[in-house]
């Protein structure tokens, strides 16, 4: 992450209850590359501080109402105004103890009228510079934290890219020998099998039941889409359900080629308004589960036979 630092000119605050003063401090600023806002009383210019950061504040002493010390004293409590400069500006040369009251409230200096403009540019352009430099300094900070930030989430990416490709792999495989194992089942002639006594040529199980396959065929779907989006443990936790389809499909003397039929419209259901890589999580893990009722469904006829042989 990089960016260039935009540097805005600063904001310098003018208080004076006299338009006048505000207007000839302007134009001895004017030639310099700041921004200008200016009070007529110490109560507008605290509004001012709520909504603004200025680089340093020119207070006439000498205001009715309220006099440059009590605004300095309030602005002080703002956030905003905490570390800003304030530059008293006072009529007459200012006792010392009046010095003393305003260093204390947080003034950084003072200027008698009638101001030198060289003095005021000087003084002013020097807060303006720190400020400048304060800034920039607070954004390379932020601009360093955000890299470091983005390091590591490019870090945490990178780990999380490799896993993916790693666990691709491993599904790949595993899809791979589900796919060897389905196809087995797919082409070997179903009057070969020894699952049963069953009579494999009979009419499919939707055509015979077609209730019990209906309703099959929801149970299917609900634990299809579970299986898809669990881990590893729920998967396991899935097997029940799986076994008790397979029992109902036995009792019913259903085959392999139900259960198959019964896969294909429960993943073309579930990815009708899937996005394609939904899509491809669905047939890929939901081979895998094939091959779990598949099994299932042997064992349940293996068990028959062994019970009909004692």
């Amino acid at each position: 992450m990089s960016a260039e630092y935009e540097q805005t000119p600063p904001c310098i605050l003018i208080v004076d209850d006299k338009p006048a003063n505000i207007i000839a401090l302007e134009a001895t600023l004017e030639d310099y590359n700041l921004r200008t806002i200016s009070a007529l009383s110490g109560a507008e210019a605290l509004g001012y501080c709520h909504e603004n950061e200025f680089a340093c504040v020119l207070l006439d002493v000498q205001m009715p109402e309220m006099d440059g010390f009590e605004t300095a004293e309030l602005m002080r409590q703002n956030t905003n105004m905490a570390n800003t400069p304030i530059i008293f500006i006072t009529a007459s040369e200012a006792s010392e103890e009046h010095v003393l009251k305003g260093y204390n409230i947080g003034a950084v200096d003072y200027l008698i009228k009638p101001i030198d403009p060289d003095v005021v540019c000087k003084k002013v352009a020097t807060y303006c510079e720190l400020f400048n430099k304060r800034h920039a300094a607070t954004y390379n900070k932020q601009l360093t934290s955000a890299n470091t930030v983005l390091r590591e989430k490019n870090h945490e990416l990178e780990a999380i890219n490799l896993q993916t490709e790693q666990e691709k792999s491993l599904s790949e495989s595993a899809l791979a020998i589900a796919n060897q194992k389905l196809d087995h089942f797919l082409d070997v002639d179903q009057s070969t099998k020894p699952l049963s006594s069953v009579n494999h040529e009979q009419a499919p199980l939707y055509e015979r039941s077609d209730n019990v396959f209906s309703a099959l065929l929801i149970d299917y779907c609900d634990v299809l889409t579970k299986y898809v989006t669990s881990n590893s443990t729920e998967k396991i936790q899935l097997k029940p359900s799986l076994a008790k389809i397979a029992n109902i499909i036995g009792d019913h003397c259903g085959t392999p080629r139900d259960i198959i039929e019964m896969h294909l419209l429960a993943v073309k259901k579930q990815t009708t308004t899937a996005k394609k890589k939904q899509e491809a999580i669905f047939t890929m893990e939901g081979r895998l589960m094939l091959l779990e009722i598949m099994g299932m469904l042997v064992n349940y006829y293996r068990e028959k036979l062994l019970s009909q042989d004692n």
